[in-house]
């Protein structure tokens, strides 16, 4: 409780780990100071733990996170409520994206999606009309992650875009609807002159069936592109390749390639593991890196992580957040 009422940021953001850690959901006061805190990353990650409370007190501080003063803050507060999918919910985003600069349009698709309800179709249908290229891919890969069917015939007037970035979303939508019907338009993307739409479209062949599909990923990936050796990380029979990889004499390339083979549950990815995560005097950080599209998402390395985002929390916060989830799937390694 002390804690919360610092007026260091830094005591303030442990405080809030604590609490979180805790588990314990009667420390309501804390909550409370950290949505009102004069610092962005205080009030953020307040609404990420909140987030995570199943508890009706928990989605009223969500409600007033709404009208934070940093819009980054307000946004987070409402993919957290999208999901709580309560009702009148959708009034209330609505609302928030008339309200907030256009620049922060790409961040309302995902939240509609999440809601699930004609009205939030309808929203979607309209953002669509804006033919805004950053919009249209966040619109394809939140219909592709909640797999909205009512959608899936937009999806194949969209794969049709000029925008390389918008057919490699609308590959990656026709991979997870699985949809049959999209292979003429995906087998002739798998041709084209942009790499990361040729990936996007192979990898969706091989999960159709397509084994061939695997060797074209895995050449691209032997030239070291960092997307294609993340293209092959649900890619089984891939171990050989990039175990090849954890050779090279680029260290980014082998954290990559070592990723990957996590993915896979391969035990050949620890050694470079342990290097990027327990190497103290280096201080090696991640810093994720996506395609034009955000289909594939491989990782620069960043050294003396502390010197380089001295003047960013957010980049602390995110490279600690991908170390985390690096470390829990270890437990799963054989």
């Amino acid at each position: 409780q002390q804690g919360s009422l610092s007026s260091d940021p830094l005591i303030q953001l442990l405080t809030l780990y604590g609490t979180n850690i805790s588990g314990r959901t009667d420390l309501w006061t804390i909550y409370e100071r950290g949505i009102k805190s004069p610092y962005p990353q205080i009030q953020l990650n307040t609404v990420f733990a909140l987030g995570r409370i199943p508890e009706r007190y928990a989605t009223i501080l969500l409600e007033k996170a709404l009208m934070s003063n940093f819009y980054g803050v307000r946004l987070e507060a409402a993919l957290c409520l999208s999901r709580s999918q309560e009702y009148g919910m959708y009034d209330k985003i609505e609302s928030l994206m008339y309200k907030i600069p256009k620049n922060w349009l790409p961040f309302f698709p995902q939240i509609y999606a999440n809601l699930e309800d004609p009205k939030s179709l309808q929203a979607l249908k309209r953002l669509i009309s804006s033919m805004d290229s950053e919009v249209l891919t966040e619109i394809i890969l939140s219909v592709g992650e909640q797999k909205l069917y009512d959608l899936l015939p937009d999806l194949h007037f969209l794969a049709t875009h000029h925008q390389p970035a918008t057919k490699e979303a609308c590959l990656w939508a026709f991979d997870q609807f699985q949809d049959e019907t999209a292979l003429p338009l995906i087998k002739k993307a798998s041709s084209s002159s942009y790499t990361n739409v040729r990936l996007s479209a192979h990898r969706a062949l091989y999960h159709f069936g397509d084994t061939s599909s695997k060797s074209l990923i895995e050449q691209e990936a032997l030239k070291e592109n960092l997307f294609a050796i993340a293209g092959l990380a649900d890619i089984e029979e891939s171990s050989d390749t990039l175990i090849k990889l954890l050779s090279s004499d680029s260290f980014e390339v082998r954290v990559n390639a070592a990723i990957s083979l996590l993915n896979l549950r391969n035990a050949k990815a620890l050694p470079v593991l342990e290097e990027l995560l327990l190497d103290n005097k280096k201080d090696f950080a991640l810093e994720p890196l996506f395609s034009f599209g955000k289909t594939f998402t491989a990782y620069n390395v960043v050294p003396s992580a502390q010197i380089q985002f001295s003047n960013s929390m957010q980049n602390l916060e995110v490279a600690k957040r991908i170390n985390e989830r690096l470390v829990t799937q270890l437990f799963y390694l054989p």
